[in-house]
């Protein structure tokens, strides 16, 4: 979905986290997002202290997840690369005490990093403290290592504070990366994507929740990825009458009746995360088409 000022933020953001370094601190060091039931990702640089070794105390806070309230959750491991790749692989996977409803986290994908280049980009940190702020743009360049340039366009900028915040693509309708580095000045950024952070954590088997892309479909699901009813030579001969109940184009009439409930439930089940995660089962009697 879109924002009225264009920005393409997600309908829920139920998995934005903010990490805090003690149970009642008032400022989040960094941001984060809810991948499982158990499991945060953010940036090492976020939750390591000067020597390389996780804060002793750690704790995660949902504050768009408005079921949870002010509750804190405490961090019992932490999972990283060795300390010598932090400086590209900046990821890290914080284990939590206690388990979250799987609903509240986010949906993840993993397309190729040049497809990401110029789809538009959203993200909601916390440069500001507890309240937090969004941002979005465009994805500008593929760079190396799996991480890519954010150009923003947005009132706000990226600051610091939004370390380690999501990544969402209204296009792929998930998370496709994580933001790691703030450009000072110009409020642009660079994020590292989920398909590289997977690698960087091969141990966490993150590929298993991000499994899904267009490339894995195969050629056919590629070339039905750019479908459009109205390129579609079939439109008339086809589709747009079955979808009317009738047998050609230049027939009159609606025949269908009595599907306004049907199509509105399936319509809010496809556009409201998380309930997106589950299945919706369409069924009828024999002939309902």
């Amino acid at each position: 979905m879109s924002a009225p000022d264009g920005s393409p933020q997600p309908g829920s953001d139920t998995w934005v986290a903010a990490i805090h370094v003690s149970e009642g601190d008032r400022r989040p060091v960094g941001s984060g997002f809810l991948i499982d039931g158990r499991q945060v990702l953010t940036c090492a640089h976020v939750v390591f202290d000067g020597e390389r070794r996780p804060m002793p105390d750690l704790w995660v806070a949902f504050p768009k997840a408005h079921g949870l309230g002010y509750q804190r959750v405490r961090v019992q491991e932490v999972h990283a690369p060795q300390a010598g790749r932090r400086d590209v692989e900046d990821v890290a996977v914080l284990v939590l005490a206690e388990p979250l409803a799987e609903g509240y986290a986010a949906r993840l994908r993993q397309p190729e990093i040049g497809s990401l280049v110029q789809r538009r980009w959203w993200a909601f940190g916390f440069p500001d403290g507890m309240l937090g702020n969004s941002s979005h743009g465009v994805i500008g360049e593929e760079l190396g290592y799996g991480w890519i340039r954010l150009d923003t366009d947005s009132r706000h900028g990226v600051k610091a504070g939004y370390s380690s915040a999501a990544l969402w693509s209204a296009d792929y309708r998930a998370v496709v990366a994580m933001v790691g580095q703030a450009q000072g000045s110009s409020d642009d950024a660079r994020a590292i994507s989920v398909r590289a952070i997977a690698h960087c954590l091969p141990g966490q088997k993150l590929h298993l929740l991000a499994d899904w892309s267009p490339e894995t479909a195969g050629q056919s699901a590629l070339a039905a990825w750019g479908w459009s009813l109205e390129a579609d030579p079939e439109a008339g001969r086809h589709w747009r009458p079955r979808a009317r109940g009738v047998h050609t184009d230049s027939e009159r009439g609606l025949r269908f009746r009595g599907r306004t409930a049907a199509l509105t439930e399936i319509r809010d089940w496809l556009t409201d995360t998380p309930s997106g995660t589950g299945v919706l089962v369409v069924t009828g009697s024999p002939g309902v088409g």
